[in-house]
């Protein structure tokens, strides 16, 4: 009995005055919520900053030695068939690496975009970025261009030159061109045929043509070669005995290779 009063004394006195009990009540309910949103986002971000250092964790990049990605020189295409002999190599994906200048397209406070050249069945395959796209469709031919969402939104972690990370430009639409020069020849004209989205902040800060597209930015690179490799581990844990293998199955090679 004396609880029950205690508690009804209790009820009473808090509400006697009331405008500043129901400002409490609602301070404290928009606290909590707001305390909910951001766990949630911090949630989100972690999940994709995971994500992004899981894909990191397995993958090798492999490059020219000694020259500045992406590199004006190429090795051969069939460097890639020596890798995927490696022992503890799950996947390989050639590319040609190229970079499109500020200069010709606003990306915001980078000074460009690199662009990847792929085999796009390939990456088909692999579940590489042509497999993500969101809006528009696939690159089906030469000059044609997928760029990442990461270069809209002003979420990609894709770096220009020097390592620089990029924020947000042009608001890149399916069907806008971007005139790049091509050095000692006609100006080549992109297309944007689709936007993607993998996930991968990292990804997601690139633009993706076939390797004759991207090719024809670096006329330095032979028909026949690539001066980027990705490689994929089957683990974490074998990712450096992999690179290793690769950096010493070409130290004597014409075009020896670094890892990154």
């Amino acid at each position: 009995m004396l609880k029950r009063s205690l508690f009804k004394f209790s009820i009473s006195n808090a509400f006697r005055r009331r405008g500043i009990a129901i400002f409490s009540i609602c301070g404290t309910a928009l606290g909590i919520a707001l305390m909910v949103v951001l766990l949630s986002i911090s949630d989100g971000m972690d999940a994709r900053m995971n994500d992004v250092f899981t894909d990191l964790a397995g993958g090798i990049d492999v490059y020219p030695a000694g020259q500045m990605v992406p590199s004006a020189i190429g090795f051969p295409l069939s460097y890639a068939e020596q890798i995927e002999g490696i022992e503890h190599v799950e996947a390989v994906q050639p590319a040609v690496l190229s970079f499109i200048s500020s200069d010709y397209a606003d990306f915001g406070d980078r000074e460009g975009v690199t662009m990847r050249g792929v085999n796009v069945e390939e990456d088909a395959v692999l579940g590489g970025a042509t497999t993500h796209i969101i809006e528009g469709s696939i690159i089906s031919t030469d000059n044609e261009i997928i760029i990442g969402s990461g270069l809209i939104s002003g979420s990609g972690m894709g770096m220009g030159r020097g390592g620089v990370p990029g924020g947000i430009g042009d608001q890149f639409e399916v069907g806008d061109t971007i005139t790049v020069p091509i050095p000692g020849g006609e100006d080549i004209t992109l297309t944007v045929v689709g936007i993607f989205e993998t996930g991968n902040m990292v990804t997601d800060g690139y633009i993706y043509s076939n390797m004759e597209t991207s090719r024809s930015l670096v006329p330095t690179i032979a028909a026949d070669e690539v001066n980027y490799i990705h490689v994929e581990a089957d683990s974490a844990d074998n990712v450096e005995a992999v690179a290793t293998d690769i950096e010493t199955t070409f130290a004597d090679s014409s075009v020896p290779v670094s890892y990154t």
